[in-house]
């Protein structure tokens, strides 16, 4: 790829851990460009994504959701630090987890499409019930999970 003249830095983690917290605090105090993986005006294919109950399909559309936000953040690196709430790792560790049968290809073609990170930092909790707090204000979780 081109080069970049500005620091990358990707913030992952499973939902709840603070990524968005992090990277907004991060790019405040950096004085960088926060970008959210989608991009907002995305949002509402992501979440036809997740309601489609099939990995594969689900896999590439967030692939592909990732590489339109990586259009984003290649222009704004041109001029600014970009520090981003999610990227690709997130897509790739959920969708190994969940058993998607695309997730090898994806990981080998990452970075031929998309600009790659100086830095990704990875947040992680450990204590469980923090966790289930979190994601119940967020309404992601209900009593049954």
């Amino acid at each position: 790829g081109k080069m970049k003249n500005h620091l990358f830095i990707a913030i992952e983690g499973m939902d709840g851990v603070g990524k968005t917290t992090v990277a907004k605090l991060l790019s405040e105090k950096l004085n960088t460009v926060y970008q959210k993986t989608p991009l907002p005006i995305l949002k509402w294919a992501a979440n036809l994504f997740d309601k489609c109950h099939n990995r594969e399909i689900e896999t590439i559309g967030y692939f592909i959701l990732t590489i339109l936000t990586s259009f984003f953040i290649s222009r704004q690196l041109k001029h600014r630090c970009v520090i981003c709430d999610k990227y690709i790792l997130n897509t790739i560790v959920a969708q190994t987890c969940l058993g998607g049968k695309l997730i090898k290809i994806i990981e080998r073609l990452r970075y031929k499409f998309l600009p790659k990170p100086d830095y990704t930092l990875c947040l992680m909790i450990f204590d469980q019930n923090q966790l289930i707090k979190r994601l119940k204000n967020r309404g992601q979780l209900n009593e049954n999970d």
